[in-house]
């Protein structure tokens, strides 16, 4: 029997249309506002206090006196400057306290000025450059206005020259308390800390000694408790061994003093050496048993802590690494584009996330759990920055051989500063830049 399928009634119910999914982009950092302060070299981190930004300058000319020598009071919410003072040589390292902005110089002066209007309280002249950034320490522990007359208080701050020379000065007129000279070269800054009731420093010598100090702060003075010379293993010496020179601030981390070192050339095993802090014995020597970096060059940039991790960023290098602060053994290395003969930038770690400038002129965000890279920005030439590139898209420097020079880029050698979600990066060029949209800081969980 046939059938007339035309007859057939076909009745379908009508579907609902397949909604549409665009998949967002993943923000990336924009620069908020940018400001010119002078050439911000290795010493030039910015200082951020409420709602003001302080920037030591090395002015138009890195390691030469010039008319823009200085500090800048910026408004951290737009970068307009508030106030200016100019200093006789690049002002150095910064210390705020008590409404007080005070910096050391590389002709041996050191001045104090108002945090409010940038007015000059006092200055006095020291034997040589002060390259250690100043310090705040505390004192006259056990004592009341009652029995002391609020003008008989000692408020001492520390101040180092590059002659070695260490100064108690007083916050609230410059007046020298103690000058103790440790005869040794200083460049690096030096690391303050209580140990069992102790207040311990450690200075980073040039000729690779690591002084020992301790500081009394009930009568304020510093006693020089002895060195510690710091050798590495020198397949290039006639001993085996050859003596670091030290330019990197000392970290004090989990019972465990981890000093970055300078050598001759790159070799295996990473630029850190770990100490007793109180004895100065070695704890272990950075390594590399697996040879997964290929070399190491010099640090001067100061190492961070992640959970059980001493991450670094060296110079020949071709970005960060990390290793174990349990052993000195090296856990991972990231690469971050092209190898550079330089880096002076120390890496700034919050939550999660690691940021790193590098000599080429990026700026970098790392998750330090993951070990990936989450964005790049390019700020090595104002006429031209913000240009920023997410982690999944590989940036054409990756693909470049090490490099000697910078090339048309201006170097980040100062390491940032990070405030309430905004990131604060100065570059050789003579910017401050204030990055915004930067991303989860947050930890992730670790699952079981």
């Amino acid at each position: 029997e046939s059938v007339d399928i035309e007859k057939i009634p076909l009745e379908f119910e009508r579907l609902a249309a397949t909604p549409k999914v665009v998949p967002r982009l993943r923000e990336l950092p924009s620069v908020l506002w940018m400001a010119r302060v002078g050439c911000q070299a290795w010493k030039n981190s910015p200082l951020v206090v409420g709602n003001h930004v302080f920037v030591s300058s090395s002015g138009s000319r890195w390691n030469q006196a010039d008319e823009e020598d200085g500090i800048y009071c910026l408004d951290a919410e737009t970068g307009i400057k508030m106030w200016f003072v100019q200093t006789s040589s690049d002002a150095n390292g910064l210390l705020v306290s008590k409404g007080r902005v005070i910096t050391g110089c590389d002709d041996g002066s050191v001045l104090a000025v108002s945090a409010r209007d940038g007015r000059i309280l006092w200055k006095v002249q020291l034997g040589s450059a002060i390259v250690s950034r100043p310090i705040k320490l505390s004192a006259n522990i056990g004592g009341s206005i009652a029995d002391t007359p609020p003008s008989g208080l000692i408020d001492p701050i520390l101040v180092v020259t590059y002659s070695g020379a260490v100064y108690l000065l007083n916050l609230e007129n410059g007046e020298e308390i103690q000058c103790l000279d440790i005869g040794r070269y200083v460049v690096g800054d030096i690391t303050v800390g209580e140990l069992g009731h102790r207040d311990l420093m450690w200075v980073p010598c040039i000729d690779g000694s690591l002084a020992f100090l301790e500081y009394n702060n009930i009568d304020p003075t510093v006693t020089h408790l002895g060195d510690v010379e710091l050798r590495y293993a020198d397949e290039y010496s006639d001993t085996g061994y050859s003596t670091a020179a030290l330019a990197a601030q000392p970290l004090l981390a989990d019972g465990l003093l981890v000093q970055g070192i300078v050598r001759q050339t790159t070799y295996d095993a990473p630029p850190l050496v770990a100490l007793d802090p109180i004895t100065g014995e070695s704890r272990w020597f950075g390594s590399d048993v697996h040879s997964q970096a290929g070399g190491f060059g010099n640090l001067r940039g100061a190492p961070v802590i992640f959970g059980r991790e001493i991450i670094f960023a060296a110079a020949y290098g071709r970005g960060l690494s990390a290793v174990s602060i349990d052993d000195g053994k090296l856990l991972w290395s990231l690469d971050l584009s092209q190898a550079m003969f330089e880096q002076w930038c120390g890496p700034v770690v919050n939550g999660q996330s690691l940021y790193l400038g590098r000599h080429d002129g990026y700026l970098h965000k790392v998750n330090a759990q993951t070990h990936r890279r989450d964005w790049s920005i390019f700020l090595g030439d104002s006429s031209h920055a913000g240009t920023a590139v997410s982690g999944e898209q590989a940036l054409p420097e990756f693909r470049a051989h090490a490099a000697w020079s910078i090339g048309g880029s201006s170097p980040i050698l100062a390491t940032p500063a990070l405030d309430r979600g905004r990131l604060y990066v100065g570059t050789h060029e003579g910017y401050l830049y204030c990055l915004v949209n930067l991303g989860d800081d947050t930890m992730d969980p670790i699952l079981p």
